[in-house]
């Protein structure tokens, strides 16, 4: 169980979501029960940084004369046009990362990850607490629970979200 959610804890941080999203959701239930301890309140609430945030795909910057500079220009229009809409957030029931803490959606690691697009803002109904177990920054509380449209409380822009829930001790700046 341990090496699981160290597995899960220290993957790569990617847009475009994990590979694995069936085997992972399969043992976050397996261990739920067993892992009631670090069970989150219901009603806590958590927040998730949806990606998105870039400038539009310029056409240019796809003109290097290969066979697939249309293909690739499309794709990469496509995937900014769908991280423009919280229409278009997922919520499937995979068991992905939030937080329980404001600051770290702040953190200049999120936006370094390209993480300022919509925040997704929901009360707890189904979510463990995994952030006690590793050494980490001390204002990190990392928490995974499902994408549950049921538990959803809203999704904000990203600047409409920091002047809502407050800045605190994160790095960003206005």
């Amino acid at each position: 169980m341990m090496d699981f959610i160290s597995r899960w804890h220290e993957h790569s941080m990617d847009t475009d979501g994990r590979e694995d999203l069936e085997a992972s959701d399969h043992e976050w239930e397996e261990y739920f029960d067993e892992l009631m301890s670090w069970y989150v309140k219901p009603g806590t609430l958590l927040f998730r940084v949806h990606t998105g945030g870039d400038s539009e795909p310029m056409r240019e910057d796809y003109e290097d004369g290969l066979a697939d500079d249309d293909n690739r220009f499309k794709e990469a229009h496509d995937f900014w046009l769908k991280q423009k809409s919280p229409q278009q957030i997922d919520f499937d029931q995979h068991w992905v990362s939030f937080t329980s803490d404001v600051n770290v959606i702040g953190s200049s690691y999120f936006a370094s990850k390209g993480l300022r697009g919509f925040v997704i803002v929901i009360k707890a109904k189904k979510a463990l607490s995994i952030a006690h177990n590793f050494k980490i920054g001390s204002n990190e509380k990392e928490v995974v629970a499902p994408m549950d449209q049921s538990t959803l409380v809203e999704v904000l822009p990203f600047k409409a979200f920091m002047k809502k829930y407050g800045r605190g001790q994160s790095d960003y700046e206005k």
